[in-house]
């Protein structure tokens, strides 16, 4: 009986050992790059205009870099894209961006009106910012009320 004992607590201690690897595992492989959308609110009047900021982030323990720092905007709501924008930003080679570290790529004040300057109706609206020679965005909502 003490054998058979001994047998399960080294198979409980492999186990927990083995899922202890795939948890840290699994953390450390979720760390990422990725761009940051924020808006300085979340709700708006209509005709207020809308604080765009956005930010790469580099949570990997490793340096990123960058192309450029050109970048696309696109909003859109209920009845699809509304504003389309593109950005080039020239720059001496890649932008080099420091492990665990963020870099504010850009900002934009969008005035609420489509790309045929009429204001956007009461309602919520995606923002996706997009670098361009990368594959990274990011989003955020708001609602103009």
């Amino acid at each position: 009986m003490s054998r058979l004992f001994i047998a399960l607590v080294l198979i409980a201690l492999t186990l927990g050992v083995g899922c202890s690897y795939v948890l840290l595992k699994q953390k450390s492989s979720n760390r990422m790059s990725y761009l940051k959308v924020e808006t300085n609110k979340s709700i708006y009047d209509i005709g207020e205009g809308v604080q765009i900021n956005f930010t790469f982030v580099n949570d990997q323990g490793v340096e990123v870099s960058l192309p450029s720092l050109s970048y696309g905007v696109e909003i859109s709501g209920p009845q699809g894209v509304v504003f389309i924008m593109t950005v080039h930003q020239t720059s001496q080679g890649p932008v080099r961006i420091e492990p665990f570290s963020q870099r504010l790529i850009g900002s934009y004040t969008w005035n609420q009106e489509d790309m045929n300057r009429n204001q956007v109706p009461r309602d919520t609206y995606t923002i996706r910012i997009c670098l361009l020679d990368s594959t990274t965005c990011g989003t955020t909502t708001i609602k103009i009320r």
